[in-house]
């Protein structure tokens, strides 16, 4: 298995995963039209998942809770910001 976009350019039937800012831009500069199809349209929020193999958290612990607890502490300070966001602003608010 490749994970370049060689076959994905040389096979109009291929799919494949992509960060829509690049692989998308690249076919495109190879004249590949392509349509991309958010995971987060499945019901999927990709940034509320933390991913880890097992033998390193069981490798070691104390670094897995303390990023799992930082993790965490940076979601609520973010939940925090939006929340004082004003109505109809696009952008963040500062959190203090």
């Amino acid at each position: 298995m490749s994970y370049g976009l060689a076959g994905f350019l040389a096979n109009p039937a291929a799919i494949q995963e992509c960060l829509v800012t690049n692989e998308p831009y690249i076919a495109q500069l190879h004249g590949v039209r392509v349509k991309t199809l958010p995971i987060a349209d499945s019901g999927y929020d990709a940034y509320h998942v933390i991913f880890c193999r097992r033998d390193f958290a069981l490798a070691n612990p104390e670094v897995t809770r303390a990023f799992v607890a930082a993790s965490v502490r940076v979601g609520v300070i973010i939940s925090k910001a939006i929340r004082r966001r004003p109505t109809g602003s696009s952008s963040p608010a500062t959190p203090r």
